[in-house]
C-alpha cells in the first residue's frame, strides 16, 4: 500500500538491442536451421518499437515478466551492501547536475546546449553512474539533479523532472521530486527490499513506486532496449551514446563468457568451467546481430555463442537465430540454449 501526499511523505509499508529508429527495409523472415536434439529455442517479444522489458529464466525456460519500458524511470539499489541510483537507460535517460542542494538556487534550462548530460554505464559498474557512487550512509542532501525523462517507444521527447536524494541508509532511501525548481515537491520515503536489486520509481506530477523487474532470484537475463557508447568506426576514443537493442545479465550472481572458439553443440562441461567468465552486465550485449545493408535485414554472428553461469551455479550454452519474428519484424530475438 502507498500513501502519497503532497509536500509530503511517501510512506512505503509494503513493496510489494543495436536496434535503429530509422527507417529500414522490412526484414524478411528466413527458416532457421533445425533445432539439434536437447536443445531448447524460444523468443523474447519486445515489439517493433522495442517497447518491452523480457526478465528470463533459464532454469525453468520461462519469462517471469514482460512489462513496458517505460513503468519506471529511477532504479534505486537494494543490494546487500550497495547504494546507488540508476537510470532507465532503455528510455535514453540522462541527467545533468545542477551543483547546488537549494532548490531555491537551482537556475538551469534544460535546453541549453551548455547543459553536461551523463548516462549510465551499460556495464553496471558501480563507479559509472550518472549520480555517481554513493557512500555507504549519508545523512546529507545531494545536489539537485535535471533529469531527462528520455523517449518513448515511438521515439517522442518525455520531458524532464527534478530529483534530490535527501538520505539514505541501510533501511530506506528519502528522496524529494518535482516537475519544476519551484515546486510542488514530492518526499518520498523508500524502503529498501532485500528480495528485489531494485525498487524503482516513476517521475512525473505525482512520482510513486512500482514493480519493475521481478525479484532477484527468479531470473538470469533480460532482453531490452539500453544506452551505450558506440565508438566511430576506427576509433577507441570517439563515440555516440546510442540506443541499442540486446541483452543484460542479472546483477545478483550471474556471470557470463564469450566463445568465438567453440562451435556451439561442442560446448561442453569442461569448456564451461575454463571459460573467463564477467559480470559486466553487457556481456552479452547487443552486438550478436548487425544490420546489413546490402540485404536490408538483421544478420546473426554464427560464431559467437554465450556460455552462462546462474546464481544456482548452473551452466547454460546460449546463441542467438534471429532477431525478426515470422513477419519479418524486428524485435523478436530468437535464441536457443541447453544446460550443460
Amino acid at each position: 500500500m502507498l500513501l502519497l501526499h503532497r509536500s509530503g511523505l511517501l510512506l512505503v509499508w509494503a513493496f510489494c538491442l543495436l536496434g535503429f529508429t530509422g527507417c529500414f527495409k522490412k526484414d524478411e523472415p528466413f527458416a532457421p536451421p533445425p533445432l539439434p536434439e536437447g536443445f531448447i529455442e524460444n523468443v523474447a517479444s519486445l515489439g517493433k518499437d522495442y517497447g518491452k522489458q523480457a526478465w528470463f529464466d533459464l532454469e525453468t525456460n520461462t519469462f517471469v515478466r514482460i512489462a513496458d519500458r517505460g513503468i519506471w524511470d529511477l532504479a534505486l539499489d537494494c543490494r546487500p551492501q550497495r547504494f546507488g541510483i540508476r537510470l532507465n537507460s532503455s528510455k535514453k535517460m540522462r541527467l545533468a547536475n545542477t551543483g547546488v542542494a537549494d532548490w531555491s538556487q537551482v537556475q538551469i534550462d534544460p535546453t541549453s546546449p551548455q547543459v553536461v548530460w551523463r548516462y549510465d554505464e551499460s556495464t553496471g559498474a558501480d563507479d559509472s553512474t550518472a549520480f555517481g557512487p554513493l557512500a555507504e550512509e549519508s545523512l546529507f542532501p545531494s545536489p539537485v539533479f535535471l533529469v531527462d525523462l528520455g523517449l518513448s517507444p515511438q521515439g517522442e521527447a518525455l520531458g524532464f523532472s527534478y530529483f534530490q536524494l535527501w538520505k539514505w541508509d541501510p533501511v530506506s532511501y528519502t528522496v524529494i521530486c518535482a516537475s519544476t525548481p519551484s515546486g510542488p515537491y514530492d518526499t518520498l520515503v523508500v524502503p529498501r527490499n532485500s528480495d528485489y536489486n531494485f525498487v524503482h520509481l516513476k517521475l512525473g506530477e505525482a512520482p510513486y513506486l512500482v514493480l519493475a523487474e521481478p525479484p532477484r532470484a527468479s531470473w538470469d537475463l533480460v532482453f531490452t532496449q539500453y544506452t551505450t557508447r558506440v565508438y566511430y568506426e576506427g576509433s577507441a576514443t570517439q563515440f555516440e551514446w546510442y540506443s541499442v537493442n540486446g541483452v543484460l545479465i542479472n546483477p545478483s550472481g550471474t556471470m557470463a563468457a564469450r566463445d568465438t572458439v567453440h562451435a556451439f553443440e561442442s560446448i561442453f562441461y569442461e569448456t564451461a568451467l575454463n571459460a573467463a567468465y564477467t559480470s559486466l552486465w553487457d556481456v552479452i550485449g547487443y552486438d550478436w546481430k548487425s544490420y546489413s545493408n546490402n540485404l536490408g535485414a538483421y544478420t546473426i554472428r554464427e560464431n559467437l555463442a554465450f556460455i552462462i553461469r546462474t546464481q544456482e551455479n548452473h551452466y547454460f550454452r546460449l546463441r542467438f537465430i534471429s532477431f525478426t519474428n515470422n513477419q519479418g519484424e524486428r524485435g523478436y530475438p530468437t535464441f536457443r540454449f541447453s544446460k550443460i
